[in-house]
């Protein structure tokens, strides 16, 4: 009875930042294939609408990880979802940038 040992964990709430940065990350990886089948589907001709979308959502996933690196500095926060909504928007950019940098070197 003397190594007895309690634990006592305390409710945290999850960072909001964290949340809305996994939702931006995910809309953005979203129509990253939206956009890549619709464009395969043309052929390469899907024309500047298109483009403006798969832009819109580069941008999209780069705020979302600025968002979700922001949200590690809420006080007595969970971890979970900044970590995840960070690591989702991160990848989903260097995607989009992979794209961007495929159309520009055609």
């Amino acid at each position: 009875m003397a190594n007895e040992k309690k634990y006592k964990f305390a409710e945290k709430s999850h960072a909001q930042g964290g949340i809305w940065s996994l939702c931006l990350g995910g809309a953005a990886l979203f129509l990253l294939g939206v956009v890549s089948v619709i464009s395969a589907l043309a052929r390469g001709e899907a024309g500047i609408y298109l483009g403006a979308v798969g832009l819109s959502a580069m941008l999209l996933a780069v705020y979302g990880f600025f968002v979700g690196m922001r949200s590690f500095r809420e006080p007595g926060a969970s971890t979970l979802f900044p970590v995840l909504g960070s690591l989702v928007s991160g990848i989903t950019s260097v995607l989009w940038l992979a794209v961007l940098l495929m159309g520009v070197g055609a």
